[in-house]
């Protein structure tokens, strides 16, 4: 089987197992400076919700997408929200409900969400790109002839422009969101490029790109903290969460792998599931100084902020 079949194969069989993330955006700076911790929940295709480390679980959208796979997730210390391959939302927490791609008659199916300065943004596997909930259009691919399909997109750090990628690892950038040499479309890959991630560092400038062997790719001011490139994986990785200097990738089968400052906070390998994960999500766990009242200290001062969050694409 030549190189070429063998890679359109892959990213075939990865479209219908599993989503990619990508990692916090331009809010990750707001959330850096706040007392408390970062922990992630999982998400798997069938809409259920893990809860890892001392997240909150909030719901899970088990039975609601109606055969369509949820596709990309968005979310932080405000509630999350889950997308699904039809554009329709589900949104949890803190999470406010609005009009989403419901009844929309789609050329190719929606494979990642990130936020925006202003709102959510989504993109299709065709390189269509929808702003909902506020949410700009700066830009898409719709009706280009495409090497690869899109397989995921991220916000730059101030939120004013964004990236999507492809399944060969070529990035193209939208609104204010630097290139940086437009990512490793011109590299042979062992395996497809499955997510991207912004670089959230506070001094961050860049953004990253993982593939589904695991292996990662840094541009711009990213740093690069480890891969799974060459080592044995029970199942491929689907998503990649930035925080910090470090990132988590996740794979299909809930196994989580931290690197630089993203602290390991469990993982669902070995455990029975009904769905293979599909992304997953930063939730900031504010610290309570001792002694405060009940009710004193609550989400308001945090849901105002920017939330970290991932992006997710088949």
């Amino acid at each position: 089987m030549d190189t070429k079949r063998t890679f359109v194969i892959i990213a075939a069989l990865l479209a219908v197992t599993s989503m990619v993330f990508v990692s916090p955006d331009f809010a990750s700076k707001a959330f850096a400076a706040l007392p408390g911790s970062p922990e992630y929940e999982l998400v798997g295709s069938d809409g259920g919700v893990f809860a890892l480390g001392q997240s909150m679980y909030e719901g899970n959208a088990l039975g609601a997408s109606a055969g369509s796979p949820i596709v990309a997730v968005v979310g932080g210390a405000a509630g999350f929200t889950l997308f699904n391959s039809e554009g329709k939302a589900f949104s949890f927490g803190g999470g406010s409900p609005f009009s989403d791609l419901s009844g929309v008659k789609l050329a190719a199916p929606i494979v990642g969400a990130t936020e925006d300065a202003y709102g959510f943004v989504l993109a299709a596997a065709d390189g269509g790109v929808f702003g909902l909930a506020g949410g700009r259009y700066q830009g898409g691919l719709a009706g280009r002839s495409l090497d690869a399909p899109i397989v995921g997109i991220a916000s730059d750090q101030d939120g004013k422009g964004y990236w999507l990628v492809d399944a060969k690892g070529r990035v193209y950038s939208f609104g204010d969101a630097n290139p940086f040499g437009g990512g490793i479309g011109g590299l042979t890959l062992s395996a497809p490029v499955v997510g991207i991630s912004d670089d959230p560092s506070v001094n961050g400038d860049g953004y990253m790109l993982v593939a589904a062997d695991g292996g990662v790719f840094c541009f711009g001011g990213a740093q690069y903290q480890g891969g799974m490139s060459g080592e044995p994986l029970n199942a491929p990785i689907v998503s990649i969460q930035a925080y910090g200097n470090g990132y988590w990738l996740v794979a299909a089968d809930g196994g989580v792998f931290s690197f630089g400052s993203a602290p390991f906070e469990g993982g669902l390998s070995g455990q029975r599931l009904s769905a293979p994960i599909t992304g997953a999500f930063v939730q900031w766990i504010p610290i309570i100084p001792p002694g405060t009242p009940i009710g004193a200290q609550d989400r308001s001062s945090l849901t105002s902020r920017p939330r970290p969050q991932i992006h997710a694409s088949l």
